[in-house]
């Protein structure tokens, strides 16, 4: 037996046909230009994105020194108000005597 009689023949490999291979080429031109704009879509909303976030990050920090400034602002209000009209000693706390605070 000869070793050639053995082996299958193998068909030959096919030809690409050429317009195959342009459609093949223009759909992946098209793919890398949607994926640059993708790229730069993405990167222009993700700068955005963290724009806006440092924004709301201060407006809050501004919004709670506000509400503080306004919360002591209430307290030392109240507390002038009694201290004006008799319902409590002075801001000293020591001894003893009649008060509310």
């Amino acid at each position: 037996m000869v070793a050639s009689a053995l082996t299958p023949l193998r068909p030959a490999p096919p030809v690409p046909h050429p317009h195959a291979v342009k459609r093949v080429d223009s759909q992946l031109q098209q793919l890398r230009a949607r994926q640059s704009f993708m790229y730069w879509r993405e990167r222009s909303h993700r700068s955005t994105v963290e724009s806006t976030h440092k924004r709301v990050l201060w407006f809050s920090i501004l919004r709670s020194i506000v509400l503080v400034l306004v919360g002591v602002g209430q307290v030392l209000g109240v507390r002038m108000l009694f201290l004006k009209r008799g319902f409590a000693q002075s801001p000293s706390y020591g001894g003893g005597g009649g008060g509310y605070f």
